[in-house]
């Protein structure tokens, strides 16, 4: 990178080369070559080659003196200040130093702030901020892929989902897809079909542990009836899941995702302000829970209504610690979101198991009319899931 500092032309036209720049560059015991800038924009002072005749050495001061054809050029007049901006093995000497703040060009310069930087240097940097910001996504998918393939013969399922809802945010909020972008619609397909699955299977295991901790054999058969719905519901997720998961996440779908990543994703991503991404989310999750506040108010803390506004609050808090996670792995300096993290990373766990037993008495609900037992016991083991 070029850094500035600024010194003056004494009355012989002698200039002081400041220290750290002398020793980052080994100027001192070499001889020194100095070269114009096109237009008049300054003097280039490097280290000549070795062996070369002429060239000019710093004296026991670290000065150099300015040929006068130069000073009278450039209008540097005794007391004129001079900037020095070092670069990796040169300085540039001006009056009012106007090159690129990495390599010193002076041609295609584009302000930014108080320093230039040339088109090629921006173009390099956005190239590689890019590159930085889409790795941790290129690892997501391999991982998505890995345990989609593995989710129809295998326990990777709820990993598939998790992995598949956190791809999901992170894409769309660093992204804005077209609609008929096809990388994303595939995600989309996928995680419902594994949420599916992963619903009729949490069913399936909470049942059973009902099974487990009853000490009425009425109820626990009629548990045990519960479990044998959701099994019927798993075979047929599951042959859904063979059919469509190999359609969905392919090959096809990993050439869409290079595609998207090598065109509009990398450019959008350049200029992007990702931490404002944690801030929209925030006011997203504000109004989700305000939205169930006021539905709890007017409806049952059990209905329907209810537990789609609980459902949302949870998306929205998981859609924070999702961007929170992937801009933390990016290194993107989040000390001001850590405590709204730590907080939303509980309320998650304490949604989820909240969402999961009202989940259960409504679906309880749903098969209570199919169940073979006496109604007392029905009832009694509706009873029991809804404390």
């Amino acid at each position: 990178m070029v850094e500035a500092q600024t010194r003056k032309v004494d009355r012989v036209g002698r200039i002081v080369i400041p220290k750290e720049i002398r020793e980052a560059l080994d100027f001192c015991d070499h001889k020194l070559e100095m070269e114009m800038l096109p237009n008049n924009k300054g003097i280039k002072l490097f280290k000549g080659k070795q062996g070369a005749k002429g060239g000019k050495s710093l004296d026991d001061f670290g000065r150099i003196v300015v040929p006068s054809e130069y000073r009278e050029e450039l209008k540097w007049d005794e007391n004129k200040d001079i900037s020095f901006k070092q670069a990796d093995s040169f300085v540039v000497l001006n009056d009012n130093l106007r090159v690129c703040q990495f390599c010193g060009n002076d041609q295609h310069l584009i302000e930014i702030e108080t320093n230039y930087l040339c088109e090629l240097c921006l173009d390099s940097g956005n190239k590689k901020r890019s590159e930085r910001l889409i790795a941790p996504i290129d690892k997501l998918i391999d991982d998505y892929v890995h345990r989609c393939n593995q989710s129809v013969s295998s326990h990777s399922l709820h990993q598939a989902k998790d992995l598949g809802e956190n791809l999901k945010t992170v894409i769309e909020s660093i992204y804005v897809p077209p609609s008929d972008n096809g990388f994303i619609e595939s995600v989309k397909k996928a995680n419902k079909q594994l949420e599916k699955m992963a619903t009729q299977k949490m069913f399936k295991d909470a049942f059973h542990t009902m099974i487990n901790q009853t000490e009425n054999t009425q109820q626990a058969e009629i548990y045990h009836q519960m479990t044998q719905f959701a099994d019927k519901k798993i075979k047929k997720q599951h042959d859904k899941l063979i059919e469509k998961i190999p359609k969905l996440i392919n090959d096809d779908f990993l050439k869409d995702w290079k595609e998207s990543k090598e065109d509009a994703l990398a450019s959008t991503i350049s200029s992007i302000d990702l931490t404002k991404e944690l801030k929209d989310e925030e006011t997203v999750i504000q109004k989700a829970a305000e939205n169930l506040e006021q539905i709890i108010s007017d409806k049952d803390k059990n209905s329907l209504a209810t537990i789609d506004a609980q459902k949302q609050l949870l998306n929205a808090e998981k859609s924070f610690v999702f961007t929170y996670n992937y801009l933390s792995e990016v290194n993107i300096d989040l000390k001001s979101y850590e405590s709204q993290f730590n907080k939303y990373e509980k309320e998650i766990e304490d949604l989820k198991k909240e969402i999961n037993e009202k989940f259960l008495v409504n679906e309880f609900k749903k098969r209570q009319k199919d169940l073979n037992g006496k109604k007392k016991h029905i009832k009694a083991a509706k009873k029991q899931l809804s404390k």
